[in-house]
């Protein structure tokens, strides 16, 4: 892309618009009713832009799942456990039926958001630089959380979401980098949301939270964003691999050798690890 930004910022646009737009398309919808929709179309959504992009295995949906592919995203699992242990007790069991909705729009959510904010945004980002992807990518993710305000949400709730989010994805992005999957993520966002619908008893959390606990909830992410740092700077197999592929044909939105290509290494390569990328392996390799 000549201006992946651009294109990163419609994208991500196009998500958010394909949420609110039952609130006008149909008004008076069901809440129950509106968000099945907004999530669907979410879905639909990241399945067309990877089905027009051809980048499902560059976005990271490699198949068979692999068990080493999770190790790195681990620790990000704290998030979500910590924040459920801290608000058990506003967890309700009386409605298996409503738990269980909770869980297909955390899943739908999970899917939607990690495909078109971590998978597709990272890869387009990627010609920029690894950091940069990174953190555009997650400032974008974390600001377009202000449209909650749409829905009623609580300002200062708002505020402390979206810096909460870009930690989020500044974390998130380390795995995917270094592994080249990205299922650990989706997992891992579709359990944070499943708990912050069970806990809020919605999907949008009108509460105002104290100002001491927004700050511990932010200090508590930082740790996990200096993680994600961390794993982007750390040498990355999945990467080199995916350069590797730089002789393949380009997907429908991009031209051949485009990305991959040794112009866009972000790490220090030797004459024989440079040969090797531009012109495959040797005869006897």
């Amino acid at each position: 892309f000549q201006h992946p930004t651009r294109f990163v910022g419609l994208s991500s646009v196009s998500l958010i618009l394909a949420q609110y737009i039952w609130l006008f398309v149909i008004p008076g919808l069901p809440d129950t009713t509106r968000n099945v929709a907004a999530k669907l179309s979410e879905c639909l959504l990241a399945i067309f832009l990877l089905g027009t992009s051809g980048w499902w295995r560059e976005v990271g949906f490699v198949w068979p799942w692999r068990g080493r592919d999770y190790l790195p995203a681990m620790p990000i699992l704290i998030i979500p456990l910590l924040m459920t242990i801290s608000q058990f007790d506003k967890l309700q069991f009386s409605n298996p039926l409503q738990i269980l909705g909770f869980a297909c729009l955390a899943a739908m959510t999970g899917f939607a958001e990690e495909t078109v904010f971590r998978g597709i945004a990272v890869r387009a980002l990627l010609p920029k630089g690894l950091m940069s992807a990174a953190l555009i990518s997650s400032l974008i993710f974390g600001l377009l959380h202000f449209v909650n305000l749409l829905q009623g949400a609580d300002l200062l709730a708002t505020i402390v979401q979206v810096v909460f989010t870009v930690l989020w994805g500044i974390a998130f992005v380390g795995p995917l980098l270094y592994t080249g999957s990205i299922w650990p993520l989706v997992l891992i966002h579709t359990i944070q949301d499943f708990f912050a619908f069970w806990t809020t008893g919605g999907l949008t959390n009108t509460a105002t939270p104290a100002a001491s606990e927004a700050l511990v909830t932010l200090v508590l992410m930082l740790p996990f964003a200096v993680y994600g740092l961390w794993l982007i700077r750390r040498p990355k197999p999945a990467l080199l691999k995916a350069i590797t592929r730089v002789h393949q044909t380009g997907g429908v939105l991009e031209r051949k050798r485009q990305f991959p290509s040794v112009d866009f290494v972000d790490l220090p390569l030797n004459e024989d690890a440079r040969r090797y990328i531009t012109e495959g392996p040797s005869f006897l390799f």
